[in-house]
């Protein structure tokens, strides 16, 4: 078969619920070894900093105008399946929860959407500061942001609350409400979509929220994964705790958020859970723009790592997850500025990830690509703002189950000159 080139972000499978569904499952900015472990900066929001836009399937992008840099690849591409939903399903008169806010995607979206309903957007850290300006930016009259954290209990409680992912919590007293409380005091008489993403305090808002999911059956998307361990709580034991309430049914949007609501949920169960997983293709506008080719930008001598071995043109990667097992140098030339760097590569067993590390091989630079088993040659793209700062190309295991992968890359991979497509003009440009 021949190139299938990697265009498209894909739904796929959950941590311990279901392998991936898509060839390439997305792209990444991490450190090495594990993901989301960049350094994040964490003063309540970079000062200075040129707006920022993210994409909405089907819609205009959102503008930040405040927000986190070490965020700045995370919110372009954000969550694009959820935000597809929400585009196709929500509804003008509704009123929604936003729990978690954070920095206000979700908050300034669903504004936009309810144009005759309202929104309730709730962060208790500093970040809503952040979400403040970012609502008064957008003009966002119908959304009410409360400092406030939602969990199982009404009160002030000192509690371990993550505001920056990849950061330590920040242990302090916070205002509680319970979600019940919340619509008894602010007297709702309806209540339509509740977006929960609250690092691990996802089950506690839930326990707080039975009555008024019970009374009113909102769609409810919640964020479930690892995070719920630092609760001593698991994904698992969330699902259940549904299944406790009568839900039947769950589709999985962006890999972690689960979309329930009893109504719509199936009938024939037996007492479990059905999970679905939004698998339609994303298709996205160029991030950026191909100009004139870089010959010889990696050295064509490759360099294995660990344990790997060669195995006819394939490269056998054992487990662990993460090991690196083959890479190429970057020569000796003097280019600067952005590159898209091209790579042919067949996966025949579990996954790999491809990119960019620095001379140390200590940082990516840019977006690693994760890619999974397809027939043939899939051809993946990496965009490098700064060629300087490249040193190596590096392919390696990111299995989650540890096994072997098997992959191979034909040829060292082929530089060219490149210039960034802003989220702005990529909205505006057919996909």
């Amino acid at each position: 078969m021949g190139r299938q080139p990697i265009s498209a972000t894909r739904a796929n499978g959950v941590a311990a619920l279901m392998r991936g569904v898509g060839r390439v499952r997305r792209l990444v900015r991490h450190g090495l070894g594990m993901r989301d472990t960049a350094t994040p900066h964490v003063a309540a929001g970079d000062a200075g900093l040129p707006p920022i836009h993210s994409l909405v399937p089907e819609a205009a992008p959102i503008e930040l105008v405040s927000y986190y840099k070490s965020f700045s690849d995370y919110y372009p591409e954000a969550e694009l399946q959820t935000k597809r939903w929400l585009v196709r399903n929500a509804q003008a008169d509704w009123v929604a929860l936003d729990i978690g806010a954070n920095v206000g995607l979700y908050s300034i979206l669903l504004s936009r959407l309810l144009t005759h309903g309202i929104v309730h957007a709730f962060e208790p850290t500093e970040t809503i500061g952040i979400l403040r300006k970012n609502l008064i930016a957008q003009g966002c009259a119908n959304v009410t942001a409360h400092e406030v954290a939602l969990g199982a209990r009404s009160g002030e409680f000192e509690e371990p609350i993550y505001r920056i992912r990849g950061a330590a919590p920040e242990t302090r007293a916070y205002r509680f409400t319970t979600l019940d409380d919340f619509v008894d005091a602010a007297g709702l008489r309806r209540l339509d979509c509740v977006k929960i993403d609250v690092d691990g305090f996802d089950l506690d808002v839930l326990s707080g929220a039975a009555r008024s999911l019970a009374r009113f059956d909102p769609w409810v998307i919640v964020e479930l994964n690892h995070a719920l361990a630092t609760r001593g709580r698991s994904v698992g034991e969330a699902l259940l705790w549904f299944v406790g309430q009568g839900y039947t049914e769950a589709l999985v949007l962006d890999q972690e958020n689960f979309l329930l609501r009893r109504a719509n949920s199936a009938t024939d169960t037996a007492g479990g859970l059905r999970v679905r997983f939004d698998r339609a293709p994303i298709l996205l506008p160029p991030a950026f723009v191909a100009d004139a080719a870089v010959d010889g930008f990696f050295d064509t001598q490759s360099t294995l790592h660990g344990s790997a071995t060669h195995e006819n043109a394939l490269v056998l990667m054992p487990g662990p997850r993460w090991n690196y097992a083959v890479s190429w140098a970057r020569r000796d030339m003097p280019l600067g500025g952005p590159i898209v760097i091209e790579i042919d590569i067949e996966v025949a067993a579990g996954e790999v990830g491809i990119g960019c590390v620095d001379a140390q091989m200590t940082e990516y630079v840019g977006k690693e690509a994760f890619i999974e088993v397809a027939p043939g040659l899939q051809t993946v793209r990496l965009f490098v703002a700064d060629a300087t700062r490249v040193g190596h190309l590096i392919l390696r295991n990111v299995e989650a189950s540890g096994a072997m992968s098997k992959a191979g890359a034909r040829g060292a991979g082929r530089a060219r000159e490149a210039g960034r497509i802003g989220v702005a003009q990529r909205a505006r440009s057919p996909g």
